[in-house]
């Protein structure tokens, strides 16, 4: 596996390591790394290298990487020398971005290649604050993405994706992809990981509050000032209303977003963290009343699920989430929230009104959700399609 990320801070990658190992699999993964983070590590059946870049160095050669080549050089490099002294079966990249290093390996010593999107990322790189700057937009075209994405899926083995949705957008919008080799790997969460946490329902004071939460980045495309604007909407009707935020907030949106919740109008009904533990996310979801995922509807935030969405689901909260058709298909057929339309603020109003009109339903609607998670949306079922996609891969001698 190679991976642009700290294999500590994607629990995507860390669930998909546990269910191959699982399986029988042993993996040898190259990841960047932080300095305080061990080069070499040594887990059961997983070996972990790890390079290290100033984070400067590293974001110049990305905005460089359409002109001179040196960030897929770098990853080739590296995997090279990794590969030569452990010789593997197939080669498993994450992201489209890493498919150049990973192809090249792949052709070198004639393995499988696997491409696994953690998201659209052809839309995704058009809302990256680095792609905005003056420079990234002298040096770096993001319409090129586009313009290669059927060449990069084709001239893969396999491909992972995030829900059949994305799945179905891809093999209408390349008829030359063959949907017999796109698995759907979604974000679902690790029930024993989950259970291995301790909740805390004193971790905030609420007292008659009701809690509406919300974590994660926090950002317009994310659709969080849409929530906020419905929050002050309903303090008018409901003054025990309490908007609970926790996550980073877009550099090119700090200054509005603070603004925003300095507002006499908000002021008092809105608590907010930059930062928790994610040791501490199962508290703040079980001590809130609704949870919320409010996504502006886009080709990106149609691709897949956010992690938050089983997070809220597992830890029994009813869900308030916007018509993106991923998140919008599960809460529905789960029967575990309200859908409103998204960046439509009187809708969200009235989706959250809801359960606090008829706050019997909100164990009922958590329940519900919780019950899915348990059946379907977990890593002992999902990972069902990953097992499988290496066993057709173990079928076969040699692609070349």
């Amino acid at each position: 596996m190679i991976l642009d990320n700290e294999i500590n801070d994607d629990i995507r990658v860390q669930n998909e390591i546990n269910i191959l190992i699982q399986s029988g699999h042993e993996i040898v993964l190259l990841c960047k790394g932080k300095y305080s983070n061990p080069k070499i590590e040594r887990r059961n059946n997983l070996i972990i290298f790890r390079v290290f870049l100033p984070k400067k160095i590293y974001g110049a050669m990305i905005i460089l990487s359409q002109r001179l080549p040196i960030f897929n050089y770098f990853w080739y490099y590296n995997f090279y020398k990794i590969i030569k002294k452990h010789p593997v079966d197939a080669i498993h990249a994450h992201d489209m971005y890493m498919f150049w290093p990973a192809k090249k390996i792949s052709q070198k010593f004639k393995k499988f290649l696997v491409l696994d999107l953690h998201e659209n990322y052809a839309e995704a790189i058009k809302t990256y604050e680095w792609t905005k700057k003056w420079y990234s937009r002298i040096l770096y075209d993001v319409r090129k993405w586009k313009s290669i994405e059927q060449n990069i899926l084709s001239s893969t083995d396999k491909v992972i994706v995030l829900s059949d949705k994305f799945k179905k957008d891809l093999t209408d919008k390349y008829t030359s992809l063959n949907s017999i080799n796109i698995f759907r790997y979604s974000n679902v969460p690790d029930l024993n990981v989950f259970d291995s946490f301790n909740i805390d329902m004193s971790i905030l004071n609420k007292g008659n509050s009701f809690v509406v939460f919300y974590f994660g980045g926090i950002a317009r495309r994310r659709g969080v000032f849409t929530l906020m604007e419905a929050i002050k909407k309903i303090s008018n009707r409901y003054n025990n209303v309490k908007l609970l935020l926790i996550g980073p907030v877009d550099k090119a949106e700090r200054i509005d977003f603070y603004k925003s919740i300095n507002n006499l109008e908000l002021n008092d009904n809105l608590i907010y963290y930059p930062w928790k533990d994610i040791s501490l996310l199962p508290s703040y979801i079980s001590i809130s009343d609704v949870c919320v995922s409010p996504l502006v509807k886009n080709d990106q935030h149609e691709s897949g699920v956010a992690n938050k969405i089983f997070q809220y689901m597992y830890f029994k909260r009813p869900l308030v989430v916007s018509n993106c058709k991923p998140q919008a298909d599960i809460v529905i057929e789960s029967k575990c929230g309200n859908v409103f339309e998204s960046e439509n603020t009187d809708d969200l109003v009235e989706k959250i009104i809801f359960f606090i009109e008829k706050p019997n339903l909100i164990k009922d609607f958590g329940e519900n959700g919780h019950r899915s998670i348990v059946a379907s949306y977990n890593t002992r079922v999902e990972g069902v399609n990953l097992v499988n996609l290496y066993r057709e891969l173990g079928d076969k001698e040699t692609i070349y």
